[in-house]
């Protein structure tokens, strides 16, 4: 059971999206029922740099170079098709490409931060849709680009909270935010996972004078006026208390990678997989490159980021790190040339290597031979006998997606 103490108006939202003002619904609301297609270097962009994020697609072309009809917003990024850029006066963020998909957006630092202020990013999109494309919208959707796994929020803004999340559920991330504007950093605090737990009652306590109680425990003693809890489930929570004022939101992921080059190729569905994942990116261009050669530091890439190894070198932060990724890699004693070698790290990696790895990670043979009948057996490789697989060829950048689609598939997430 948990509790939290705070005084803020009732606002009204649905769960797959929010309307924060009592308007008619916009004829421009369709937007958000529509795939919001991007090239895999925006959406690997956005996983680097956001968090919590309001989007719509508006199936429109944009004039990027035309931003002076928006009022207190900074353009700090240029790149071909889309530009990134900062409103004046609150820490969002905000990305938006030619071919109409707009986002307002929490930095990747303040990844659990969901400010009432703004109507919970709604309102800085809606004037963005505004002054770029002309229509007022009334709907928009939901992501955390930090929480992918995420497809459900409860924000808990109230007096006094206990509730109960699905008892199937999984909770990926927890933040307590102070919804001032500005958000100063210092007002935002992101707490264990396992601070709240699902199947039971969790009783969450705001005190007055500073800090957050989750069960009778101190959990932070910032100043907090709302706790955002991030996971993965099927249902709703259930909310009670005095003065209880709460949101829940349907966080869907929306996105289609748009990948100029492989229109019409075999491993479009794949490598599109990939994409949303966080795998794999493409080019600045909007091209993928499906036809280049793997190289050992790229399979290293995908490998570190499909198990979720912490690469940094400090073992803090969550940037990818290529030096980080082959140390944090060593102890498990894969077969990789590229500990001691760096000219190694973008030579071809051998398909035979990559079997051995994969079988490895999950516990299976560790010889090419052994390797390979252990993907034969999990469905990982269509090649009907070792010597159909050439474990000396190579693979392409297209290739590998595949593996590791079919390793989620068969539910082979966990390194072991």
């Amino acid at each position: 059971m948990k509790k939290i103490v705070l005084s803020l108006a009732l606002m009204f939202f649905a769960s797959a999206w929010h309307t924060p003002v009592a308007n008619a619904a916009s004829p421009a609301d369709w937007w958000v029922g529509q795939d919001a297609e991007v090239s895999p270097y925006v959406y690997s962009y956005l996983l680097k740099d956001a968090g919590f994020t309001a989007y719509i697609h508006t199936d429109t072309k944009i004039d990027l170079s035309r931003t002076e009809h928006v009022s207190d917003i900074n353009i700090t990024e240029r790149f071909p098709g889309f530009i990134v850029g900062e409103f004046r006066y609150t820490y969002h963020k905000f990305l938006i490409t030619s071919d109409g998909l707009i986002l307002v957006y929490y930095p990747k630092e303040l990844a659990g931060a969901v400010s009432y202020a703004d109507n919970f990013n709604f309102v800085p999109l809606q004037k963005l849709v505004k002054g770029f494309v002309g229509p007022t919208i009334t709907k928009a959707n939901y992501i955390n680009f930090s929480s992918l796994s995420s497809n459900k929020l409860l924000t808990l803004n109230g007096y006094e909270h206990i509730f109960t999340l699905p008892v199937n559920s999984k909770v990926q991330m927890i933040a307590a935010d102070a919804f001032q504007k500005p958000l100063n950093h210092r007002d935002y605090v992101e707490l264990p996972s396992k601070s709240v737990l699902p199947g039971i009652s969790n009783v969450v306590t705001l005190k007055n004078a500073g800090g957050l109680y989750i069960d009778n425990i101190e959990v932070s003693g910032q100043t907090a006026r709302s706790l955002n809890v991030f996971y993965q489930g099927d249902s709703y929570p259930i909310v009670s208390g005095e003065g209880a004022t709460y949101e829940t939101y349907d966080l869907e992921n929306k996105f289609l990678p748009i990948i100029k080059d492989m229109t019409r190729h075999g491993a479009l569905e794949e490598v599109r997989w990939a994409v949303k994942q966080g795998l794999v990116q493409g080019y600045q261009d909007g091209s993928f490159k499906p036809e280049n050669t793997l190289t050992e530091s790229q399979f290293v890439s995908i490998f570190t980021k499909y198990y979720n190894i912490n690469t940094s070198l400090d073992g803090k932060s969550n940037s990818f790190n290529i030096d980080g990724a082959y140390i944090a890699l060593k102890k498990y004693n894969f077969p990789l040339k590229g500990y001691k070698d760096k000219a190694a790290r973008n030579k071809q990696i051998t398909r035979g290597t990559v079997a051995q790895i994969l079988s490895s990670s999950q516990g299976g043979p560790t010889d090419v031979k052994g390797a390979y009948q252990f993907l034969a057996k999990h469905h990982l490789t269509n090649s009907p006998s070792f010597e159909a697989y050439n474990a000396a060829g190579g693979l392409k950048r297209s290739h590998i997606s595949s593996f590791f689609k079919r390793m989620d598939a068969a539910n082979l997430t966990e390194l072991k």
